[in-house]
């Protein structure tokens, strides 16, 4: 039995068969935590226009977070609390905020930067005094002037269904599936076989959270491949794939997490010499570290297959592209094509 979050039926967002109609299993359990938070006593703004501590934000909250370029509800799908280090960020007109070191703040529109980074960067603030539900985001920007060690402490992991939320008049970003943490329902295998079947796609994208945590993603791979699908595995390269299936309709698709995620101590390099030429490795850039780490990596493990930047948040192309471009590197720049679509939305 495998324990399911979701399926759906829409076309994949990532990667080289961008674009095509896909089937997506989508398996619980994550064994990686990427840690972008603030404290938990920093204030996050509610759908009553209330200020509420992160610590006391639970599951079914509605928050404010933004898309479309409009403020809107949008709801909490799951917490996690854990203890992490934390930073405190101040701007030149005196506010402050105390966050994990990795959580992003947006410096534009579609583009982050993660707090410990952001010295001498300017950093989207809202008026809270035009904060109106279904308006316009009315936003300015301040200097981050200072920022210093603040401990470890109490924080509450939240994912919103916008993946974003206002703290203290910081917008700020959260990961795209912490819902796939816990939970789901128990299903068999031959029970999602037969869904896919029903849809007319040979294509099947087995995602997570992290599928290799499940021992039964194994006879699920084989039975797909049986009945002639395109089998696309997406993996955080955090486990071995050395038993996953090798015939030429099995892909792989293996995250390589560069620093802004705080993970890259699970990257398990040895992974990318067990890859085929039809395999593809994938980093998500955030900032200049990411894109250097990510050139590091591909200079020191030889990989024939497609490699592909992906911006983080999976929109801002443009920075990417021309430096990948300026440096001269055989590598592709992909969006998320999704969030282009339907925006930051569950189940498409």
């Amino acid at each position: 039995m495998l324990t399911v979050i979701e399926t759906f039926y829409s076309l994949e967002g990532e990667g080289p068969f961008i674009g095509i109609p896909t089937f997506f299993i989508r398996l619980s359990g994550c064994n990686l935590r990427c840690t972008w938070t603030p404290a938990g006593n920093v204030k996050i703004l509610t759908g009553d226009m209330k200020w509420k501590e992160a610590g006391k934000i639970r599951r079914g909250d509605v928050l404010i977070g933004f898309g479309g370029g409009k403020l809107r509800e949008t709801k909490v799908l799951n917490t996690i609390k854990t203890r992490s280090e934390t930073v405190r960020i101040t701007t030149e007109f005196g506010k402050s905020i105390v966050v994990t070191p990795e959580h992003p703040f947006y410096v534009s529109p579609s583009r982050t930067i993660r707090a410990d980074r952001s010295i001498g960067r300017e950093i989207i603030i809202l008026d809270p005094d035009s904060i109106e539900i279904g308006g316009k985001v009315k936003a300015g920007k301040e200097r981050v002037v200072k920022i210093e060690y603040s401990g470890v402490k109490t924080i509450n992991h939240f994912e919103t269904e916008t993946h974003n939320y206002i703290s203290e008049s910081f917008i700020s970003h959260n990961c795209d599936t912490k819902y796939s943490y816990y939970g789901g329902d128990k299903r068999d295998v031959e029970s999602l076989v037969e869904e896919a079947k029903s849809y007319s796609t040979k294509y099947v994208s087995i995602t997570g959270g992290e599928p290799l945590l499940q021992r039964d993603v194994y006879p699920l791979m084989h039975r797909l491949l049986d009945n002639d699908f395109y089998v696309i595995l997406e993996t955080s390269g955090s486990i071995s794939i050395e038993d996953v299936p090798t015939e030429d309709n099995m892909i792989i698709s293996m995250d390589i997490k560069t620093p802004s995620s705080d993970m890259v101590e699970h990257n398990l390099y040895d992974n990318i010499e067990l890859l085929g030429k039809k395999d593809y490795l994938k980093f998500v850039i955030a900032d200049e570290k990411d894109f250097t780490f990510a050139k590091s990596i591909i200079e020191k493990y030889p990989f024939e297959g497609e490699i592909i930047f992906q911006p983080e948040g999976g929109k801002n192309l443009k920075w990417l592209a021309e430096k990948v471009l300026k440096e001269r590197l055989n590598i592709r720049v992909l969006p998320q094509l999704h969030k282009f679509i339907w925006g930051d939305k569950r189940g498409v």
